[in-house]
């Protein structure tokens, strides 16, 4: 009707319309071949390499809140790092996370430390100086019964000094898995046990 007839008209395009040009009434081809124009010149902007747009203003507004959004998340792993440091340091007995892909230790307390840590050592090395794993000189190695059972271990060890005197060491393994389920590290702390004995 003329109703409808004046929603189609070409004076404005199908937002041009009356209180009574409701849905039905409307011309769904104008509808289309407007979106059509319209989408086309949002794609012709956006792939113009010369926006026609000063957004200078807005694009440092926007690089002042992504700065202030990166000192928050640094500032909260600095404080998650602290605080995870602080727990392991309150440990009175050795604990490490290994590899368990190369034995190399990831991360330590002090209480596992010693004058000849380094970056990236083993544990094996860690531990009993060796260049090979422990379970070659005759110890059952927790990191192997972990990679074999995917649970956890408790085992015992004992650790010989420059002079020959025994320490034993109750040892516990945790594996950690990664996102997609496989092994990736193991926790270990050992309890000094030579009071037990």
């Amino acid at each position: 009707g003329d109703r409808g007839r004046q929603w189609r008209s070409t004076d404005g395009g199908w937002w041009w319309h009356t209180p009574y040009a409701t849905m039905e009434h409307g011309d769904i081809n104008v509808l289309e071949m407007d979106v059509k124009a319209e989408l086309n010149f949002i794609i012709r902007m956006v792939i113009c390499p010369i926006i026609p747009f000063n957004f200078t203003t807005y694009s440092r507004k926007m690089l002042e809140i992504l700065m202030d959004v990166q000192k928050e998340a640094e500032k909260k792993i600095q404080e998650q790092n602290q605080f995870l440091n602080n727990i392991l340091e309150s440990l009175s007995h050795p604990f490490c996370v290994i590899n368990t892909a190369d034995y190399t230790v990831e991360l330590t307390n002090s209480a596992a430390r010693d004058e000849y840590y380094l970056e990236k050592i083993t544990c094996y090395s860690l531990n009993y100086k060796l260049d090979h794993p422990c379970g070659n000189k005759g110890e059952t190695c927790p990191l192997e019964l972990v990679r074999k059972s995917k649970k956890p271990v408790t085992l015992e060890h004992k650790h010989s000094d420059q002079n020959g005197n025994l320490t034993y060491f109750e040892i516990h393994a945790f594996p950690l898995f990664d996102e997609k389920g496989d092994l990736h590290q193991m926790i270990e702390y050992s309890i000094n046990i030579t009071d037990r004995k």
